[in-house]
């Protein structure tokens, strides 16, 4: 799996006249320096793809430098995997922020209405009262047949009553 590795980084040294960095993350220290010029090179490559920096000296783990962040894993990945993971993570992040400033902004309502209530009452006279599946006429909710998530409406054709039960064992499917 992927880790970010929040210390690491590299250090610059001197070596005769010459300027060299050298990759550490915590107490692990890279036995091998790069000149500066492999250094900028690795930089301006990170801001694209994965670049791997180092690995441990048991072959087990591998340090990446992407997007300015470095990442270490440890099943030998490739560039192209550790891309993916990457991006996954900030995406996943970006969504989950997303829900957040909705919920500051009290726009969770407006992103997904409630059912109208002349809906609800449609759908009422229509199952009678009772639960579409097991016929319970207590703790009824609102079901949509096919949920929103999958493209499904908020209209009364996709929605029927289902007791708490039955709706928690129906769950997001269909």
């Amino acid at each position: 799996m992927l880790h970010e590795a929040k210390n690491a980084g590299f250090t610059a040294g001197r070596r005769l006249l010459r300027r060299r960095y050298r990759f550490a993350a915590g107490t692990v220290a890279c036995e091998r320096s790069v000149s500066r010029r492999t250094h900028a090179a690795q930089d301006r490559a990170q801001a694209e793809r994965p670049v791997a920096v180092a690995a441990v000296a048991d072959g087990r783990r591998c340090y990446w430098w992407f997007r300015g962040r470095f990442w270490w894993e440890d099943e030998s990945l490739e560039a192209a995997d550790v891309m993916a993971l990457v991006l996954e993570r900030e995406r996943r992040l970006a969504r989950r922020l997303e829900r957040a400033r909705a919920m500051m902004a009290g726009d969770l309502e407006a992103a997904r209405p409630g059912i109208p209530v002349e809906v609800k009452r449609a759908v009422w006279r229509r199952c009678g009262g009772r639960c579409a599946e097991c016929g319970a006429d207590s703790l009824l909710e609102f079901d949509h047949v096919i949920p929103l998530a999958m493209g499904g409406s908020g209209g009364e054709r996709n929605l029927q009553l289902l007791c708490a039960e039955c709706n928690r064992a129906k769950g997001a499917s269909l």
